[in-house]
């Protein structure tokens, strides 16, 4: 049972990381922020771990952005994909990306951004790169990222409650 090799890219115990050594006792990952997660042996076995890199290592990288409703949907569509393709991280081998709508929020119509890449490392890369551009290309074509509305209403503006008098029988 080897669910992982030197050099595998892992994500274990909510850390993400690169095995670094397994010897007889433990292994070793090294995190992302250059942390040493050093793990027994015995509790890997006994470990749920997402291994990027064994078969396949690419990636379907997801991006939720929200648009007001008064936003042509067409339009906000046709931008992200524009920005998407545009992505130098992106697997240009793999279907080319699309956007789905997946919510109707209280302030905001929910879209999601698929876009295949080669690895985790282009995926979180994508991710940066794409919800940068696309603010920028939203701002330039005048699509609105909404931001939560409130209105207050002072409990000594309220009417006062009618009451009704109880009629005895």
């Amino acid at each position: 049972y080897r669910p992982f090799r030197i050099g595998d890219v892992v994500t274990v115990e909510n850390e993400y990381g690169t095995v670094e050594d397994i010897t007889l006792r433990h292994t070793v990952v090294r995190t992302w922020q250059y942390k040493r997660l050093i793990i027994p042996n015995e509790r890997m076995d006994n470990m749920t771990l997402i291994n990027h890199s064994i078969i396949d290592p690419r990636i379907l990288c997801t991006i939720e952005m929200g648009v007001s409703y008064d936003t042509d949907i067409d339009l906000a569509r046709r931008l992200i994909l524009e920005e998407a393709k545009n992505c130098p991280h992106r697997d240009e081998t793999a279907e080319e990306p699309w956007v789905r709508v997946i919510s109707h929020g209280d302030f905001s119509i929910g879209l999601r951004l698929y876009v295949w890449t080669s690895n985790v490392d282009n995926s979180w890369l994508s991710r940066f790169w794409l919800l940068e551009q696309v603010k920028k290309r939203f701002d330039r074509e005048g699509v609105e990222i909404p931001f939560p509305y409130r209105t207050l209403v002072y409990k000594k503006d309220l009417p006062q409650a009618r009451r009704e008098e109880v009629v005895e029988p």
